[in-house]
């Protein structure tokens, strides 16, 4: 049997008087060219982090992995399209060892001859998973390969002794990649390291090339968002982020806010105001604005912004509302926690790829504590 949900449409000024023409003083909005394609060989994006790293002559030469590194620094969601040479297999073996040749490329001797290149771009796609000549997120990129790929041996140089037909780059045995990524280590994957380090982070695995908010740029985010919630009279919630709510209380620790999130501060906010209207953004909302993952010039979390937005759309989908919908708090986790049982739903292994990295599930998603917040009650205790 469905249920009615009273609820106001998305419109803010129909809705509460909330100063619209004010919202873009919050967040100032900037023009990026994050949607351009910056087209490069996979092997040259090793070659510019080894350049990072102090790599005076990179083979590619300082020009490339100047341009890749300014790139990918001036926008870390710029759109990679990570290349190798396939088409030059296409030419048939009789127009290659014939007297005719015809009907092959021009440029078709000289592109065979840099086979050890073209290697090095396989191996880089093959440990990433990713076919070549296709487009990614530089960030999800970086931060994937400083997951799946240790250190240099097997692309730049191998444990036996390579012919003089397979020439190494003067760098590859030094390996500065290795020595980058085992400077930032789990660090760099970690929220609460991320927004503790900062800026210190920078030469550390992915951060050799990605930036990096800096500390005082989120400790100043999490008071001035803080002091917005505290003051407000109106939430904006992502919808799945009231199942992290719900797990927040439900593991127990409310003594402290968390540094690298509002969700402290919404839980408070909400038990003390259980009728203040919660709209439901489908993106950023509220709980962001001190998260490192969070880039404010482009309102998204670059670290998992597409399983997010569609954990948003699920809890939606349970709901029955829609993008922009308004809800008072108290009816809203009444509906939340009696449409959805439990976490795994909407985040857990069973609705996810465990061995992803886009669409991995959350990890604590199997860990009791939705369940836990739900048979307590969010107002009842």
């Amino acid at each position: 049997m469905s249920r009615k949900v009273a609820r106001h449409k998305g419109n803010l000024s129909n809705t509460l008087d909330v100063p619209v023409g004010n919202a873009c003083s919050i967040r100032e909005t900037k023009t990026r060219a994050d949607d351009e394609v910056f087209e490069l060989r996979a092997h040259h994006l090793l070659c510019a982090i080894c350049a990072a790293a102090g790599a005076e002559r990179p083979p590619c030469g300082t020009v490339v992995t100047d341009a890749i590194r300014e790139a990918i620094r001036s926008h870390p969601f710029i759109q990679l399209k990570l290349t190798a040479d396939l088409d030059v297999v296409r030419s048939h073996y009789l127009d290659i060892y014939s007297e005719c040749h015809a009907r092959l490329p021009k440029d078709f001797l000289s592109r065979r001859a840099d086979y050890a290149n073209r290697a090095k771009d396989l191996e880089v796609l093959c440990r990433l998973d990713i076919r070549p000549n296709t487009v990614h997120p530089a960030i999800d990129v970086l931060r994937l390969l400083f997951l799946k790929v240790e250190s240099l041996k097997g692309i730049c140089y191998q444990d036996f002794e390579l012919s003089q037909d397979w020439p190494m780059c003067e760098y590859a045995q030094t390996d500065y990649y290795r020595q980058t990524r085992e400077k930032g280590g789990q660090k760099c994957y970690s929220l609460d390291a991320c927004w503790k380090l900062g800026e210190d982070l920078l030469g550390c695995g992915p951060y050799s090339l990605l930036p990096i908010r800096t500390k005082e740029e989120v400790g100043r985010a999490k008071v001035e968002s803080r002091k917005r919630i505290e003051q407000a009279d109106r939430l904006f919630i992502r919808p799945h982020h009231l199942m992290c709510l719900m797990c927040h209380y439900g593991s127990g620790d409310l003594e402290q806010p968390l540094d690298v999130d509002n969700l402290h501060e919404i839980l408070v906010k909400m038990r003390h105001n259980p009728d203040i209207p919660v709209t439901l953004n489908e993106g950023c909302c509220m709980v962001c604005d001190p998260c490192p993952a969070y880039d404010p010039d482009k309102h998204i979390c670059l670290w998992i912004y597409t399983r997010d937005q569609l954990k948003d759309l699920r809890v939606l989908q349970k709901l029955g509302l829609r993008p922009g919908d308004t809800v008072r708090a108290r009816e809203l986790i009444s509906l939340l926690t009696g449409r959805i049982e439990t976490a795994a739903e909407i985040c857990g292994p069973g609705v996810f790829v465990r061995e992803s990295y886009v669409w991995a599930p959350c990890s604590s998603a199997e860990a009791g504590h939705y369940e836990k917040a739900r048979s307590v009650g969010l107002f009842d205790s």
